[in-house]
């Protein structure tokens, strides 16, 4: 996939996303070829403003496998988890998410292009 493209679905998807239009936003980042974490990312957070909590799961354990240091997916897992009643895998994921965030208060994820801002007291 050329570079000019994926910019293009990317940008696509999150006015999308601006509009509300959750199966918009997933038709676009699902059209990328090579998906990143915050493509996965952005596909889970889709996922929950649509009720589709297996889906949202599927798309943090991807974006996990992804990267293992995006403390924002685990947190946000563990959320989903909560909403199943899987509260101790929940816990686990809460307690890595603050082991993680290395003792700063804030992470802000636009420099990865991501509209989220991780406090540590939110975890």
């Amino acid at each position: 996939m050329l570079y000019t493209e994926l910019l293009r679905l990317w940008n696509e998807s999150v006015q999308a996303v601006d509009a509300k239009d959750w199966e918009g936003a997933l038709a676009k980042l699902e059209q990328i070829s090579e998906p990143t974490s915050r493509t996965h990312f952005n596909a889970s957070l889709a996922h929950l403003a649509l009720g589709q909590l297996d889906m949202a799961m599927r798309a943090l354990d991807l974006t996990i496998a992804k990267d293992e240091r995006l403390v924002v997916a685990f947190f946000q897992r563990a959320g989903v988890m909560m909403q199943i009643d899987r509260l101790e895998e929940a816990l686990s994921d809460c307690i890595w998410a603050q082991k993680h965030m290395r003792g700063n208060a804030l992470i802000d994820y636009r420099q990865l292009g991501l509209r989220y801002k991780l406090y540590s007291w939110q975890v």
